[in-house]
Order: C-alpha cells, then sequence, then structure tokens
C-alpha cells in the first residue's frame, strides 16, 4: 500500500463495530482496488464519482434551503451543509489519484 495511503489511514481509520470504512477514510488505493475486484474500468468508475459528488455538492444548498423553509435550525443546516461540501472537494481530489493507484492493486 503506498505511503500516502497508509497516512490517510491513520488520520482516519475504519470504524469499529461496523465493519466498514467510514467514506474520508477511503483513499485512491482502496478506491482502485475496488474497480478492479468488481471489474469495473477504472475510467468509469472516476466518471461516476466524479458525477455523484458534483450532484451532491450542487444539491447540498437546494436541500438546505429546504430544510430551513419547513423549520430547521438554519445555522445547523448551513454547518452541515460546509461539511458536506468540504467532503465532496477532498473526494474530488482523491478521485484523481485513483487511476495512477491502479497500478498498485
Amino acid at each position: 500500500m503506498p505511503a500516502r495511503c497508509r497516512d490517510e489511514r491513520r488520520r482516519n481509520p475504519p470504524t469499529l463495530g461496523g465493519g466498514g470504512c467510514q467514506p474520508a477514510a477511503l483513499c485512491a488505493y482502496e478506491w482502485a482496488n475496488f474497480a478492479k475486484q468488481a471489474d469495473i474500468p477504472v475510467r468509469l468508475l472516476q466518471h461516476e464519482l466524479t458525477r455523484l459528488i458534483k450532484q451532491t455538492a450542487q444539491a447540498r444548498q437546494h436541500i438546505g434551503a429546504i430544510a430551513v423553509n419547513e423549520g430547521a435550525e438554519a445555522r445547523v443546516v448551513h454547518a452541515i451543509s460546509e461539511h458536506i461540501g468540504k467532503q465532496c472537494k477532498q473526494l474530488s481530489n482523491m478521485v484523481q489519484g485513483i487511476a495512477e493507484m491502479w497500478a498498485y492493486v
């Protein structure tokens, strides 16, 4: 496993008791490994992840406005929306490295 992936796993270890990983803990190496095991072309995986990230980033503002209109606390909705935006940006940056990690799986 590449050093930067090991570093990411140290910062974001898999969840305890859940048997899975937090989305932020998945690094490009793990996504490449998933694609190879599932026989998904790496470029298709990158395309679909990018599409889902963009849709999530765009929808978060609309959904947040609906939540506030229905009585949710605006400050809390804004904090959640900002967190989702940061996660989208982090995942978007990671997606670029999936093809590079393909050689290691």
